[in-house]
């Protein structure tokens, strides 16, 4: 979770929420509430439909009926992840495909990962959080599709526990070691009583302890509150950019300009001339992203305004 604070904005945001809200419903026996919370997830990310149509098959198991809600909700999550995949992000698409298809298997250009690492990630996801008694929980179902995918890509990114792509299963193991609790505290095995009865304080002491390695433990740090010079310089040269004008750029300097202007993404203007055209160097000179932008914008005119800490502003002049 603290990865993900971390890290940009990122969809998983309204996911966190709605995984969260579900699976308390589940665990509370309100099936409606729990189709209610679990159904939006297809409108997050195209791969969190499985995990609501998973959500529904628990259900039918917690119930052991075929209830219509669930049925309709695994119907309902697999038809979207397959429209969402197979139909509507091609369609926006300019390759007119879903380009994250080569990010699974080998043929996709990398190297599959190794199995000690995936396993390695799967023990940090369940092993300080949960000490692995959510192991002992159906609720533990909802997080497969997420580990499979991980599993069948060869994206070193997607491993780990950096980024923010373990904050989805939070709220699954987290649930699940609620669900697993009070079962464990009345089983016959002395020792797994024992067990569970200490495990909580034992979950909150590992996340105390690898807090001080984690986003969080920056707090305690002079350095995190002073700002860095290339970081003002910057921003003054972000604010020669007039308020409401239009600006072209990528993603460092577009943060600080939503608030304040019109923002495109670099090359998507929809055959504006922009006003300004801000972008971080990356080994580019200021000739190069002239040049640049006198390619994506052949009838109008750009002159440099400005650069600092690898970002620079161009401004047009006028149109040819």
């Amino acid at each position: 979770m603290q990865k993900a604070v971390d890290f940009d904005f990122h969809e998983i945001a309204f996911a966190l929420p709605l995984l969260a809200f579900a699976l308390e419903a589940v665990l509370r026996g309100r099936w409606t509430a729990a189709v209610c919370w679990a159904a939006p997830l297809v409108l997050v990310k195209e791969d969190l439909g499985v995990t609501a149509a998973t959500i529904g098959a628990l259900a039918l198991l917690r119930t052991r009926r075929a209830g219509p809600l669930p049925i309709a909700l695994v119907a309902f999550g697999l038809t979207a992840t397959a429209l969402t995949l197979g139909v509507l992000i091609p369609a926006v698409n300019g390759s007119g495909s879903y380009d994250y298809w080569s990010k699974f298997g080998a043929d996709g250009g990398g190297a599959t990962i190794p199995l000690d690492t995936a396993l390695r990630t799967t023990l940090w996801v369940l092993l300080p959080t949960t000490g692995l008694l959510a192991l002992r929980s159906p609720l533990l179902l909802v997080a497969l599709p997420t580990l499979g995918w991980r599993f069948l890509s060869h994206e070193p990114h997607y491993w780990g526990i950096d980024w923010h792509y373990n904050a989805v299963l939070m709220p699954v193991v987290f649930l699940a070691l609620v669900d697993a609790l009070p079962r464990a505290r009345v089983s016959s095995r002395p020792w797994l009583r024992s067990y569970a009865h200490h495990l909580p304080a034992a979950v909150l002491a590992a996340a105390l302890a690898l807090t001080t390695t984690l986003p969080l433990a920056r707090l305690t740090e002079a350095a995190t509150y002073r700002v860095p010079p290339d970081v003002t310089a910057a921003e003054r040269l972000l604010d020669r950019i007039p308020d409401g004008a239009t600006v072209e750029s990528d993603i460092r300097p577009l943060s600080r300009l939503t608030d304040r202007t019109r923002v495109f993404w670099t090359g998507d203007t929809g055959g504006l001339a922009p006003d300004y055209i801000t972008a971080q160097l990356r080994e580019r000179t200021p000739r190069q992203l002239l040049a640049e932008a006198r390619a994506r914008h052949p009838k109008s005119t750009y002159v440099y305004l400005g650069g600092a800490a690898d970002v620079v502003v161009l401004r047009r002049t006028s149109a040819r």
